[in-house]
C-alpha cells in the first residue's frame, strides 16, 4: 500500500473542495423563552419540514420551565456555508424574539472533501489511509488519537502497535476540547443514508471552538460576532490541517549507531509509516551560540512538528487553495 500511496497525485487524481459542515451560532433574547418557539419560528423561515435535520436549537443555563436567555443554534450544509443566509436567518429570528446582543460563532466544522476523477472510486481508500496516517502536529500528540469502528460502534484507542484501518472514522481530540479532528472515508448523509457512489469521498475535517476560533479573528475578547466572519479568511486554518510524511529512514539514521538504526527501523515498520503514531523527534534541547550553555534550564523545548518528517506538500497545497476558495464563495452567496 505505501508504494500506491506514494504514488497517489491528489491534484490530478481527486476533485478536492472545502466546505462548512456546520456553524453553531449563540443568540441572546431580552424575553426567557423556550427552545421549541425558536425552532418552530426557524422551520417556517426555512420552510423545513418538523424533522428537517438542517438546524437544532439549544437552550444554554435553562431554568424554571427550561426557559433561557441564550440559546445555541446548530446550522448544517447549504445554510452554514453562506454567510448572507445566516445573516437574514438571525435578522428575521430578531423581529420575532428581540435579540438583546449580537450573535456569536460558538464553534465551527469545516471538512476538505476529496472526490475520485474516476467512475469507480479507485485510490479512494489509499487517499483515505494517506490522511489519516499522514495527520501531524503537536495538536494530535495526546490528543486520545483513536479509530471508531462503525460495525461494533466502539472505539479502538491508538498505541504504537496500532494499524491504521482506513475503513474506520480516526478521531483525535474530544467533543469538548477547543480543537478536534475527524478523518474518514464518506459514504452515508448525515441521517445515515447511503450515498450514491459519485458523492462517496475521503473527508478530513476540524472542529474549531470559543477562544480558539476568536484567536484566528485576533479577538482579545475570546469571542466571535457573526459579523466578524463574513470575510474571514479560512486558509488561516490551514495549519490545523496539516499534513507530514516521514523521512525515508536512511535519512533519519545517517552517522547514527547501529542500535539506533535498528531501533528506527522496527518502529517505522511497526507503526507503518504514520506520523500520527510516530513518537520521536519532536524533543529540542537549545544552547545559547555565545556561551554553549543550556538554554531553558536544560529542558527540552516541544516541537511542533518531529525533526523526522517532511510536510506532505501536494495534499497541504490543496488544503491552502480549498480554503481560499471557502472564503470566496462563503462571503459572496447571495
Amino acid at each position: 500500500m505505501n508504494a500506491q500511496i506514494k504514488n497517489l497525485t491528489v491534484r490530478s487524481e481527486f476533485k478536492a473542495e472545502a466546505v462548512i459542515d456546520w456553524i453553531k451560532i449563540v443568540i441572546s433574547t431580552s424575553k426567557a423563552t423556550q427552545f421549541q418557539h425558536l425552532q418552530s419560528k426557524l422551520r417556517r423561515i426555512l420552510d423545513l419540514p418538523v424533522d428537517a435535520a438542517e438546524i437544532f436549537v439549544s437552550p444554554i443555563s435553562a431554568g424554571a420551565g427550561n426557559t433561557s436567555n441564550r440559546f445555541e443554534i446548530t446550522f448544517h450544509d447549504e445554510i452554514a456555508n453562506n454567510w448572507h443566509s445566516l445573516d437574514q436567518i438571525i435578522l428575521q429570528l430578531g423581529q420575532r424574539f428581540e435579540l438583546s446582543e449580537e450573535p456569536e460563532v460558538s464553534a465551527i466544522e469545516i471538512a476538505l472533501d476529496f472526490y475520485c476523477r474516476n467512475a469507480n472510486n479507485t485510490g479512494l481508500a489509499e487517499l483515505t489511509h494517506r490522511l489519516q496516517t499522514s495527520l501531524a502536529g503537536i495538536a494530535t500528540k495526546g490528543s486520545n488519537p483513536r479509530q471508531f469502528d462503525f460495525w461494533n460502534k466502539q472505539n479502538v484507542f491508538l498505541t504504537p502497535e496500532s494499524e491504521i484501518n482506513s475503513t474506520m472514522n480516526l478521531r483525535t481530540g474530544n467533543k469538548p476540547d477547543l480543537i478536534s479532528w475527524q478523518i474518514y472515508r464518506k459514504t452515508t448523509d448525515n441521517n445515515g443514508r447511503h450515498l450514491g457512489s459519485s458523492q462517496h469521498r475521503a473527508r478530513a475535517e476540524f472542529t474549531v471552538r470559543g477562544s480558539q476560533l476568536a484567536s484566528y479573528l485576533g479577538n482579545i475578547h475570546k469571542t466571535v460576532k457573526l459579523s466578524e466572519i463574513k470575510d474571514f479568511e479560512f486558509a488561516k486554518l490551514a495549519e490545523l490541517l496539516h499534513f507530514r510524511r516521514l523521512k525515508p529512514i536512511d535519512e533519519i539514521t545517517s552517522g547514527k549507531n547501529k542500535y539506533f538504526r535498528y531501533a528506527i527501523n522496527k518502529l517505522a515498520n511497526q507503526i507503518r509509516h504514520s506520523m500520527l503514531l510516530y513518537p520521536l523527534g519532536y524533543r529540542a534541547y537549545r544552547r545559547d551560540p555565545r556561551t554553549a550553555q543550556p538554554r531553558n534550564k536544560g529542558l527540552h523545548e516541544m516541537l511542533q512538528h518531529s525533526r523526522h518528517s517532511v510536510a506532505d506538500d501536494d495534499l497541504n497545497k490543496t488544503v491552502r487553495v480549498k480554503l481560499r476558495n471557502l472564503t470566496k464563495s462563503f462571503s459572496t452567496k447571495k
